[in-house]
């Protein structure tokens, strides 16, 4: 079995939410990066479901690229902003 089946087999339970590890988290999310992983066998493999990966990897990416559309929106306007103190 793989640290990363271990890691998320070991599951904890919160009430009625389940808690995973976030060193599984990455290396899963390192596994869907990988040429040609499929995220759905990934997350079945691993007893997730694939839409939870999926938000996993979202996440990680928006945070990689420094937020979402919002983030994105305001830095634009900064951007804009910053040009015409300038002019």
């Amino acid at each position: 079995m793989s640290e990363v089946q271990r890691a998320v087999a070991g599951l904890e339970r919160n009430g009625k939410r389940r808690r995973f590890d976030a060193r599984a988290k990455d290396e899963l999310i390192r596994a869907c990066r990988e040429p040609g992983a499929a995220i759905a066998r990934i997350a079945r493999e691993h007893g997730l479901n694939p839409n939870l990966l999926r938000q996993w990897i979202n996440r990680d990416r928006q945070s990689l690229t420094g937020g979402g559309a919002m983030a994105v929106q305001w830095r634009r306007q900064t951007a804009r902003r910053r040009r015409s103190c300038r002019s």
